[in-house]
């Protein structure tokens, strides 16, 4: 009896992770929304002043090339409080990279990593240009069916020469929802 469970078991187990896997391989189209709280880093934590936690928003598409490799590409926005008055830094631009799976299961881990092109505005007229920059960062993949997921994230991004000679740098950590179409 022991065996025959077992045998069912595995059985369905194997079902569902091969639905899984086809479902990623036939739909390579994916857009996603995210919020996100970015706690400053480096030199970024030190500048005159205080910077506090920020939070933020981004959206990214991704394409699948193959069911554990991808490229994807967005836009994000954080917004930073000063500790002294109303001030506010933002940090505003275009994202893009890889994304690597590393798994098929229902519960995929991932990492990504790529570059930022921010233009980034401290206030007090130091509104600056765009600036590149790069991301690392990982995550978990939380299928709720065949379309969506749930994605929670840890992001590190990093822009050197950002403001005043000073790099710009934060963790950032977010939630996203993910649709393929």
């Amino acid at each position: 009896m022991k065996k025959t469970m077992v045998g069912i078991v595995a059985a369905l187990a194997a079902v569902t992770f091969a639905d899984q896997a086809r479902a990623q391989s036939i739909i390579p189209f994916s857009v996603e929304a995210q919020a996100s709280a970015a706690v400053p880093t480096g030199d970024f934590g030190d500048v005159e002043g205080g910077i506090g936690t920020g939070y933020g928003f981004g959206v990214r598409a991704g394409v699948k090339l193959n069911p554990l490799f991808g490229v994807y590409g967005g836009y994000s926005w954080t917004g930073y409080d000063f500790d002294v008055g109303d001030d506010r830094l933002t940090q505003q631009g275009f994202d893009g990279g890889i994304r690597v799976g590393l798994g098929l299961l229902p519960m995929s881990p991932y990492a990504r990593g790529g570059v930022v092109y921010h233009k980034l505005d401290a206030g007090h007229g130091h509104d600056e240009d765009r600036k590149l920059g790069y991301e690392v960062g990982a995550g978990l993949s939380f299928p709720l069916g065949m379309v969506l997921s749930v994605t929670p994230e840890v992001t590190y991004t990093r822009i050197n020469d950002a403001i005043d000679g000073d790099a710009l740098s934060a963790v950032r950590f977010g939630v996203g929802l993910r649709a393929a179409l």
